[in-house]
């Protein structure tokens, strides 16, 4: 196995353990929460992350474009450039903490004052602060050497001291609740366990890239920051505008709904998106060494399995979501979590932006920002325009299908932009490799939902139900691949092959 490749299986298996720990662990507080405080709280909460991680859009997008500056100087080993590369992003992301405090400190004024709730305005000031404390160290501390591990192919390293505190956050939180703990102790502690996280982060980069903070900064490395602000505001609508849009117009049950779906399937694509984010890493290093024909034969095998692997957690969350929040939800009776037709959506949304992953991190990898602007620009007016229009008569419905829109549309021209500017795939590969996974998705769920129809009432029941859809849709996935993508299909197995003899010997 080369490097490259070792790599990629190390930041993956390390993502699938950080991204099921985060899962299960995701999945326990929200319900304590539910059961203690009620969905008016888990709304707030929710609400409240949203607007905090309004900061984040003067980010930029500015961590892909440091991680395109790190691949070239990784490579050929030119530690003073990684180091002025470095320099020049810490630089930037201790301005971007100052601001976060600014803004914290004006939310937790304002924001108790416009949201619709029972709460105190004390009671809403101290949320707003409490749970801006840990985001605030991240930008001074964390974010800059997660980047630099992610280029250096060691992410993996940043993904375990996350497992860790997960872990620890989770079991603490606990026994604070246990123990009779309001809220805001509980958020007090996530914070103060989160600090752990940049301490021993900052103290591991510097042990093994050693960091020389009077190398001048090279600014020049940010030159693309603006070009890649539209890609970042195009992936913030994505990823955040929906609780508030839903806070502006519906209320906190409403969000609290969403956000019980959308911890599920944030999982889901956190944990897919977490895998398909390392092969940037292997496109970006074969791509500066000009390696075209191994960049083919790679880009086909690995998109082919990340594909695969996509549809199949997606097909599964998609048939089992709402079996799932009926059991997650049972005894809580102040708002209808039943929404089947918003579940399946929200989970289509995330196939297809986890299907399109790999053509974006080619185009992030060579760090064609300022080319690809008007494709981020059309992404972000489908998904906030489509959500404000359709929120007033679909709800839930509406935003999910704005956003199932603004994916689709993604993936076309992440496919067609690298294809006609970057380095040209096999068309019919990106056609057939579509259709076959198309084909899974959508007829799984009709099975299931249509031809199979198993009522959930018990946790055993629901993960015998669970067993039974995982072979099903892993079996169906494997014969449409071999019936509609065989040539990928044999060149994968060959590869498999091979790696198992090597070891072997």
């Amino acid at each position: 196995m080369n490097r490259r490749n070792k790599a990629l299986l190390q930041n993956s298996i390390a993502s699938v353990v950080l991204q099921i720990v985060s899962l299960v662990c995701g999945l326990i507080l929200p319900r304590l929460v539910l059961s203690a405080f009620g969905s008016e709280v888990n709304g707030l909460n929710a609400s409240i992350v949203q607007f905090l991680s309004y900061v984040t859009l003067l980010d930029g997008g500015i961590g892909g474009i440091v991680r395109a500056a790190y691949y070239k100087p990784l490579a050929g080993n030119d530690k003073i450039k990684v180091n002025a590369v470095f320099n020049a992003s810490q630089k930037f992301y201790n301005q971007l903490g100052c601001i976060m405090i600014i803004y914290s400190l004006g939310l937790a004024i304002i924001y108790p004052l416009v949201v619709k709730s029972s709460f105190s305005f004390e009671f809403v000031f101290w949320m707003v602060l409490i749970l801006a404390f840990s985001t605030i160290l991240q930008y001074f501390f964390g974010a800059t050497r997660q980047i630099l591990l992610h280029s250096n192919q060691q992410g993996y390293y940043n993904t375990y001291i996350s497992v860790i505190t997960t872990i620890a956050n989770t079991v603490l939180c606990w026994i604070v609740l246990k123990l009779g703990g309001s809220i805001h102790m509980i958020k007090a502690v996530s914070a103060v366990v989160y600090l752990v996280r940049p301490i021993v982060l900052n103290y591991y980069v510097n042990k093994i890239i050693r960091i020389d903070p009077k190398v001048p900064a090279d600014n020049m490395a940010l030159n693309q920051r603006w070009s890649a602000f539209a890609r970042h505001i195009a992936f913030y609508i994505h990823t955040s505008t929906d609780i508030s849009i839903l806070t502006i117009f519906t209320n906190l049950r409403t969000v609290s709904i969403y956000s019980v779906h959308n911890a599920v399937v944030k999982s889901i694509t956190s944990l897919a998106s977490g895998i398909i984010a390392n092969t940037e890493v292997t496109f970006g290093d074969l791509l500066a060494r000009k390696e075209w024909e191994q960049f083919d034969k790679e880009f086909k095998g690995v998109d082919m399995l990340t594909k695969a692997f996509s549809t199949v957690v997606y097909t599964i969350c998609a048939i089992l979501l709402t079996p799932f929040v009926m059991l997650y939800t049972k005894g809580i009776t102040d708002t209808n979590y039943y929404q089947p037709a918003f579940a399946f959506i929200l989970c289509a949304a995330e196939w297809i932006y986890c299907m399109g992953l790999n053509y974006n991190n080619v185009v992030v990898c060579v760090g064609h920002f300022k080319q690809t602007t008007k494709y981020a620009i059309a992404e972000a007016a489908i998904n906030l325009v489509g959500s404000i229009v359709l929120v007033y008569s679909c709800g839930l419905i509406g935003v999910a299908t704005a956003t199932l829109a603004a994916m689709f549309y993604k993936m076309c021209a992440n496919i067609y932009y690298m294809n006609n500017n970057i380095v040209k795939v096999d068309t019919s590969y990106s056609i057939r490799s579509f259709v076959a996974n198309v084909i899974v998705f959508i007829d799984s769920f009709i099975l299931f939902n249509v031809l199979i129809s198993y009522q959930v009432s018990t946790i055993f029941g629901f993960f015998i139900y669970t067993v039974f859809v995982c072979i099903v849709v892993v079996a169906l996935e494997i014969i449409s691949l071999f019936l509609i993508c065989r040539k990928e299909t044999k060149y994968v197995l060959s590869k498999a092959r091979q790696v198992q003899s090597k070891n072997k010997k």
